[in-house]
């Protein structure tokens, strides 16, 4: 690419991962349908990738299902828990209705990928 990334495209839902020496991961959203979460939440390879990349101190970028897939569980609509990634403290909970849409403004507690830091990082 003319910033001097390849992009390589995987399928969590497939039983791919990204390659071991991966810069960095984009996890998109479309985590809908409750076959889905339960082979995601029994995909290890996509676990175990994640982690190693977060070992590594990879960014990851995660928007809805794939921000789920890096939490510890996701608690579907008939109220199953499903194991995730665990790299992200909590857990998600699939409802019946769209809520908490929208822009948040958050404060940057370290400099990462996308924000400088706004307050003093503990090293």
């Amino acid at each position: 690419m003319e910033a001097g990334a390849d992009i390589e495209f995987f399928s969590p839902l497939h039983g791919e991962q990204t390659r071991a020496g991966a810069a960095g991961v984009y996890l998109g959203g479309g985590l809908s349908g409750t076959s889905r979460r339960r082979k995601l939440g029994r995909e290890c390879r996509i676990v175990a990738g994640a982690q190693n990349l977060r070992l590594r101190d990879a960014p990851f970028y995660a928007e809805c299902g794939g921000f789920m897939v890096l939490t510890e569980a996701l608690i579907d609509g008939e109220g199953r828990r499903w194991p995730m990634a665990g790299l992200i403290p909590g857990v998600t909970r699939m409802t019946d209705k769209l809520a908490a849409l929208g822009y948040r403004h958050a404060t940057a507690a370290c400099s990462n990928l996308l924000t400088e830091r706004a307050i003093s990082c503990a090293a």
